[in-house]
């Protein structure tokens, strides 16, 4: 009955499939086809260029492409540092040389930007890259009104906004949930938000803690797995691993793995006072 249930609170995508769906992100862009100011569409190898060398003299289109082909291996970190080159070096605010081609890529790397740091749970973030394609594709649609996909794009920026103020409210519900001890309430939430941000790491932290408050163990493991895949050798998600094998398995081995989790804890941060604490009891 217990794993059941579990199967049904679990939500979100695999993590064998998030590259995948990341890079759909990238070439879903509303301003996917657009690499001229112009409004004319860009040419199918650019569309799929391979990446780059980084160089301070790359263009504007190699910058892009370098992050669409970071996105397509997993490389999130790597991609929103190439995103964030892209933005500053393909504005014309910034960057004076920078062509109307160029903020037509810095726009659609704003979008992209957007969308990922939604998915990481930087919400703020994601409202702000969101606003700045937003403000570009504005701009455009003044100038060119028969240009459809410029009020597209307006569409998919607000959209964005909407759906980070959604998430974030949500995250702060289910935080908020956990202090009162709500916990199924706090769990639901939680996994509500991480259906979007699903590689969030604080909503994955909130979710596994309540799921060991449900005693919800494997939901846990897998919640921490992901977790850790984001923050490695995080002392929270370990502390909150080792507790569910202390509370939700209760065999004499959970127990030894959970003194064991919480020593490798305390390895890689010693001065963590709870993993301290924990390995006491």
């Amino acid at each position: 009955m217990t794993g059941r249930r579990e199967g049904k609170m679990r939500s979100g995508l695999t993590t064998g499939s998030w590259a995948a769906t990341l890079l759909t992100l990238a070439l879903l862009s509303p301003l996917a086809g657009v690499a001229h100011g112009s409004g004319n569409p860009a040419p199918t190898s650019y569309r799929f260029a391979p990446s780059p060398t980084r160089g301070d003299n790359a263009t504007c289109e190699a910058r892009y492409a370098r992050a669409v082909s970071e996105l397509r291996r997993g490389m999130v970190t790597g991609c929103l540092h190439s995103l964030d080159d892209a933005v500053v070096r393909c504005d014309p605010s910034s960057a004076p040389r920078a062509s109307a081609s160029d903020a037509a890529i810095g726009a659609r790397a704003s979008f992209l930007r957007a969308r990922v740091l939604l998915l990481d749970g930087d919400w703020a973030a994601a409202e702000e890259a969101a606003t700045a394609a937003r403000e570009w594709s504005a701009h455009r649609a003044l100038s060119d009104p028969d240009a459809t996909h410029h009020h597209r794009a307006l569409d998919a920026a607000d959209a964005i906004i909407a759906e980070a103020k959604r998430v974030r409210f949500l995250h702060d519900a289910a935080v908020g949930a956990a202090r009162e001890f709500r916990h199924e309430r706090a769990f639901w939430t939680a996994g509500e938000a991480l259906r979007t941000s699903w590689r969030s790491y604080d909503l994955l932290i909130v979710r596994a803690k309540a799921g060991v408050e449900l005693d919800l163990y494997a939901s846990v493991r897998q919640d921490v797995a992901r977790a850790l895949k984001i923050r490695p050798k995080s002392p929270d998600a370990l502390r909150t691993l080792a507790e569910a094998l202390r509370r939700c398995v209760r065999t004499t081995r959970a127990l030894e793995l959970s003194a064991g989790v919480l020593r490798e804890c305390l390895r890689a941060t010693p001065d963590d006072g709870g993993g301290r604490r924990q390995l006491r009891r």
